[in-house]
């Protein structure tokens, strides 16, 4: 049973990959949902020898599915006001469609399309340093426990369950 990925995006009409996308009979969405670089100094083998290189720790969710484009106003005009409650929710005032004149929303909105994906299929891919030894390991995780960001204190509880 397919199960309809969020009303995920507006697109512009007149971008030129839009006709191209109604043809085509499965789409791939990627969501990356962490990525952060992987410092060479950490790894304490580059005092050694010198042979190590940066890369990436990454969590990434790939969704399959044919894609739906739709133009229909009415689904347009409730989505639009959806995604408006969500991204402005954090604003001290926040933004409302209803705010805006009735007439510019609509000029506005026949200028987008909906997309939709009914999943057919999920994947999920990481990478969180499994393919180093437990040195290197507790190595990346004092250098992303240094870095402090919401990102890297992610990965590096990422890296320590594994």
């Amino acid at each position: 049973m397919a199960r309809t990925l969020g009303r995920c995006e507006l697109t512009l009409r007149a971008r030129t990959h839009n006709g191209a996308i109604s043809r085509h009979r499965s789409t791939l969405w990627q969501s990356l949902l962490v990525r952060i670089t992987i410092s060479a100094s950490w790894y304490p083998g580059v005092k050694e020898d010198g042979a190590e290189v940066p890369t990436w720790n990454y969590v990434v969710v790939h969704a399959y599915g044919p894609l739906r484009v739709i133009e229909n106003p009415d689904w347009l005009y409730a989505h639009l006001v959806k995604l408006a409650d969500i991204h402005e929710a954090g604003s001290a005032k926040p933004w409302k469609v209803t705010d805006a004149p009735p007439e510019f929303i609509r000029e506005q909105m026949r200028a987008f399309v909906g997309l939709e994906i009914p999943i057919r299929h999920l994947e999920g891919k990481w990478k969180v340093s499994q393919n180093r030894n437990e040195r290197d390991r507790n190595a990346v995780s004092e250098g992303l426990a240094d870095l402090s960001t919401p990102q890297s204190l992610t990965m590096k509880k990422l890296v320590q369950s594994r």
